[in-house]
């Protein structure tokens, strides 16, 4: 409805994210570097708190639980009205995947640990995915199944500046396919939807990364080999722009000044595979604990208690309190929880 108007807010990487959780946890998607996270974006919220009052958060009422709101999760009460800031983008914008053979992933992020932190324009955010190439009629036939290292960018800003903005990420190997190009915003939305059909064994597991170390990435480009599944993959997502010009505790959102997170993606259709793929999501995550911060971001992190060690001692302290304040019997736990400490 948005881009009928041609406006947008940062949404997900997948258009069937529900907007709720995405935006309580933080918010990474296409247009974060130009615009912010999803929850930056939150001007307002109505929220059914534990004790059944209907509160309404804002920079004027209730700033505290907006606070909370802005990343901490669905800890302090359901959301039953979520108020966005919009942005002139699109509706068509310069974006797309670029596809490199999988023995150049060792090359992308080299390049990518480089390129990604070094004064790139806001107007641009991109991921490098190690991934297999998916059976689409976009990749060459001989491609469907091998691995490959995906380049995805989007430039949120004019779409005659794209091509300059992207030019040297078309420098780094021959590629396989080249899919950067004009096209709608909601097409780039909605490109990875036919990877997560709803049923799918799901399993994420981040961390903040400092920088890619050598140790870190040949780890990385060993483990892109030998994975359990086709539907295993390696996210490396660009941050700084907009998310890092918000004030460290502005927000509950933890953590601003990492060049990358981290992601080790997993999904099958098959539930006796799924342990396999979780054990190979948490060896991605510790072959790079050299280069971690010790943060990471809860909306891609698949198992409970992790929420303190997720936002760190001084933030998680502040969420204690808020939650004491909205929540002390801890009704809302199905989550990445903060308890109490009553």
């Amino acid at each position: 409805e948005a881009q009928a108007f041609g406006l947008a807010t940062t949404g997900g990487l997948v258009t069937t994210t529900g907007v709720a959780g995405f935006t309580l946890g933080g918010g990474i998607g296409w247009l974060m570097r130009a615009h912010g996270l999803a929850c930056d974006n939150l001007v307002g919220a109505d929220v059914v708190t534990a004790d059944g009052q209907l509160l309404h958060a804002s920079e004027g009422e209730n700033e505290d639980l907006l606070w909370g709101l802005r990343g901490g999760g669905g800890n302090f009460g359901i959301v039953t009205s979520f108020e966005f800031a919009l942005h002139p983008v699109g509706p068509t914008v310069y974006a797309g995947p670029l596809f490199l053979p999988g023995d150049a992933a060792g090359d992308v992020l080299r390049f990518y640990r480089e390129w990604a932190p070094s004064g790139v324009p806001d107007a641009l955010t991109t991921a490098v995915s190690l991934a297999t190439a998916p059976p689409l009629p976009v990749i060459p036939e001989e491609w469907h199944g091998k691995k490959v290292a995906i380049v995805i960018a989007v430039c949120a800003g004019p779409v005659e500046d794209g091509e300059e903005l992207v030019r040297e990420l078309r420098t780094i190997a021959e590629p396989v396919a080249d899919l950067i190009h004009p096209m709608p915003y909601t097409f780039i939305q909605s490109l990875l939807d036919p990877l997560w059909p709803k049923g799918i064994h799901a399993y994420f597991k981040a961390c903040n990364l400092s920088g890619i170390g050598d140790d870190t990435l040949d780890a990385l480009v060993d483990l892109h080999q030998s994975t359990p599944g086709p539907q295993c993959e390696i996210h490396v997502h660009q941050m700084g722009g907009a998310v890092g010009r918000i004030g460290r505790g502005d927000t509950a959102f933890p953590e601003r000044s990492m060049p990358f997170v981290l992601n080790a993606v997993t999904g099958t259709h098959e539930a006796e595979q799924a342990e396999a793929h979780a054990e190979w999501a948490r060896a991605v995550i510790s072959a790079a604990q050299g280069d971690a911060t010790g943060r990471a971001y809860v909306n891609f992190l698949s198992e409970a208690g992790e929420a303190e060690s997720a936002y760190g001692a001084e933030t998680y302290r502040r969420l204690v309190t808020l939650k004491e304040a909205y929540d002390p019997t801890n009704l809302f736990h199905l989550n990445q929880n903060v308890a109490p400490a009553s």
